[in-house]
């Protein structure tokens, strides 16, 4: 039985997608590579639990295995298949959905009858799959409850929301306790936050491929003056790496903004780093399968911050009804998951980059999207002297837009709302909320009679110094 929709087909080279086959005969290494894979099942009755979940509702967890949740028994079945093909078997999932598994190359091009070549995008070089994987019909294996084989193109991969502004968009006249930038507490008291709310008891979870140092954490909270605290950070290592913090990573940026201004905000809170590989869509599934699993023993982790994603376009079919499982048991159990629209505005680039070409389709990111989660847009946020929100209009690159995946959840129909298409249903409007997101605007102040023109920006301590840094990747975590 042949899963089409686990794989993107893979042509020639447009301006709307750049993978391209580089070579279509692997070499040795190259075949014996070993790659993480995962299959997951289908749920019981998905549509009702997602209605109860638009509603709002908390859903026991032992409802949740009887009414919702794929049968253990062909979860094992699954698993006792793989390891007997040779495969290795890795995180196990409580919730009896994704079984996650480790072989070579060659292993599954002989297990799964697909192919593999080299596959060039613009974040490299890659083994991928060229073919759609295939199962057995003759091993007993519950084929009708099988979703989807994930993780065999591992050059499909999200990407940080993340803009950066020169530091000569310092603020002239620094706000105290700042090197010249807004901190978290004038975002706070621009937001008229309540003082006393400072998230202790509560653990933030936030998933991304780096790990920041101590050292840029500690002078962050110290220089914002902010009472969080290292102790209250955690880096939980999923599916083996990043392992080393401030290693060298194109996001360490992101997994630095994300923790800092998510610990300062919420001064009292715990947060919990979930630390993968990479952004594809095996581990990001994998780290939320994780979170999952932990919540029995870290019943205060109720939010998820999710700072990166790729047009929905790039994502296989299967790997969106894959995850749309997953975040929608996290919402099941009351755990909010928050995520970054993207800075690409309504035609978000399909080739890796961040940013956004009027020349690409109309089209919103994943997972954003997803009716499970809450979309965090973007605006810019202009403050006066004393701290208060002088404008704050919609932040132009901002992803958004209306999904083509998913179907309007029932919280999204009502006044001020876009109404449905004059044929055909309507679909998820992106995003849900925003926040502060462009890093540099203008600010007033009165200054004898005269009003003063001055621009503004966040920051992040970045290797010691202080970088200015926003996006979508900034309103998210805030």
């Amino acid at each position: 039985m042949r899963f089409p929709d686990s794989v993107i087909p893979i042509g020639k080279s447009t301006k709307f997608a750049r993978s391209v086959v580089a070579r279509s005969v692997l070499n040795a290494v190259e075949s014996q590579r070993e790659i993480d894979f995962s299959i997951s099942l289908r749920m019981r009755n998905f549509s009702e639990l997602q209605a109860r979940i638009q509603r709002g509702e908390v859903v026991p967890r032992a409802e949740l295995a009887s009414k919702y949740l794929p049968d253990p028994a062909d979860y094992a079945k699954v698993v006792d298949w793989l390891a007997a093909s040779g495969f290795t078997m890795k995180l196990p999932d409580k919730n009896y959905t994704t079984i996650f598994a480790r072989g070579s190359v060659a292993k599954i091009e002989e297990v799964f009858g697909v192919t593999f070549s080299r596959v060039a995008t613009s974040d490299g070089e890659f083994t991928s799959a060229v073919t759609a994987p295939a199962l057995p019909t003759d091993q007993g294996l519950p084929l009708e409850a099988v979703l989807a084989i994930n993780g065999l193109q591992p050059h499909l991969r999200a990407h940080a929301k993340l803009s950066q502004s020169s530091l000569a968009q310092a603020v002239s006249q620094p706000i105290p306790g700042n090197p010249g930038f807004l901190a978290p507490v004038d975002i706070s008291t621009a937001y008229n936050a309540p003082t006393g709310l400072t998230g202790t008891g509560q653990t933030i979870a936030i998933i991304i491929d780096a790990i920041p140092t101590s050292s840029d954490l500690n002078a962050f909270w110290t220089i914002c003056g902010s009472s969080q605290q290292l102790s209250n950070f955690t880096v939980v290592n999923v599916a083996g790496g990043p392992t080393t913090a401030g290693a060298l990573n194109l996001d360490l940026p992101e997994a630095t903004l994300d923790v800092e201004w998510a610990g300062a905000i919420a001064s009292g809170a715990a947060i919990r780093l979930y630390a993968i590989p990479s952004l594809s869509s095996n581990d990001i599934q994998t780290a939320c399968v994780q979170i999952l699993n932990d919540l029995p023993t870290v019943p205060t982790l109720n939010q998820v911050s999710i700072s990166f994603g790729n047009a929905e376009s790039q994502w296989a079919a299967s790997s969106i009804q894959a995850s749309a499982q997953t975040m929608a048991q996290l919402a099941a159990e009351g755990v909010t998951v928050f995520v970054a629209s993207g800075d690409g505005g309504s035609n978000p680039n399909t080739d890796g980059t961040n940013g956004y070409n009027p020349a690409n389709p109309l089209e919103v990111e994943y997972p954003a999207s997803d009716p499970s989660v809450t979309g965090v847009g973007g605006t810019a946020l202009s403050l006066n002297q004393d701290g208060s929100v002088a404008t704050e209009t919609a932040w132009g690159n901002s992803g958004g837009g209306i999904s083509t995946v998913f179907t309007r959840p029932s919280w999204q129909i009502g006044s001020g709302v876009p109404a449905a298409p004059a044929s055909g249903s309507a679909m998820r409007c992106v995003p849900d909320i925003a926040a502060v997101a462009a890093n540099s605007g203008t600010l007033q102040s009165a200054s004898g009679g005269m009003v003063v023109a001055q621009l503004e920006s966040t920051f992040i301590i970045l290797n010691g110094t202080a970088q200015s840094f926003g996006g979508t990747s900034l309103s998210c975590p805030v």
